[in-house]
């Protein structure tokens, strides 16, 4: 890391500056947009008390640019704010992952000494796997809702998200799960000890 010297502990890094890395820390978008770069570490940010590298964020893709042959820039709105997320569909460990799972998949179904109900049980186990990568690789249309985590960084000006992860949500509960998620975060973690970004974001919700 540029100009200082961090400590790997549990998931999290902690830097000289007594801040706390944490991993993909869950913001609001407008957060994504105004939180203030820390001076002495390169894509690095301050929140609150909590250096960012990287973040996690749901939204509503409202535009979408294609780049190559498997890359796409989306732009997603999470109703506080715009942010431009850029994907990758067609790395190469994804397709390899895909592929060996399609493939465990089809040597399952043809696994001699189980039962019907065995068979059934493993294709069932399989699924969630097979539609994570499928998923993964497919692009995303606009107006569907997606979990995406990445680098937050900055290019000529404009804040955006380099993603390591992109996935469609389908279920009306998870978008509602993530919204409480995010409220008690704000007030009882990320506000604990903020009287004026809590009140920020009471008024926010």
């Amino acid at each position: 890391m540029e100009g200082e010297r961090t400590e790997r502990t549990a998931g999290t890094k902690k830097a000289n500056t007594g801040h706390i890395y944490r991993p993909a820390t869950k913001l609001w978008i407008s957060d994504c947009l105004c939180v203030p770069p820390y001076p002495t570490v390169k894509n690095t940010y301050l929140f609150q008390d909590f250096l960012v590298e990287y973040v996690d964020v749901f939204g509503v893709v409202s535009g979408r640019k294609l780049f190559g042959t498997s890359a796409a820039a989306y732009t997603i709105d999470d109703g506080t704010g715009e942010i431009t997320c850029l994907f990758d569909h067609g790395r190469q460990y994804a397709k390899d992952d895909y592929q060996q799972i399609v493939e465990l998949g089809s040597e399952l179904t043809n696994v001699s000494g189980c039962t019907d109900l065995e068979h059934k049980l493993l294709n069932y186990m399989m699924k969630p796997a097979i539609y994570t990568f499928e998923n993964l690789v497919q692009y995303r249309e606009v107006g569907d809702t997606v979990h995406v985590a990445g680098r937050l960084c900055q290019y000529q000006d404009l804040r955006q998200v380099k993603a390591y992860h992109l996935s469609l949500i389908t279920d009306l509960n998870d978008e509602v799960d993530r919204i409480h998620e995010l409220m008690l975060l704000y007030e009882n973690g990320y506000c604990r000890s903020n009287g004026s970004l809590k009140q920020k974001q009471r008024t926010r919700v």
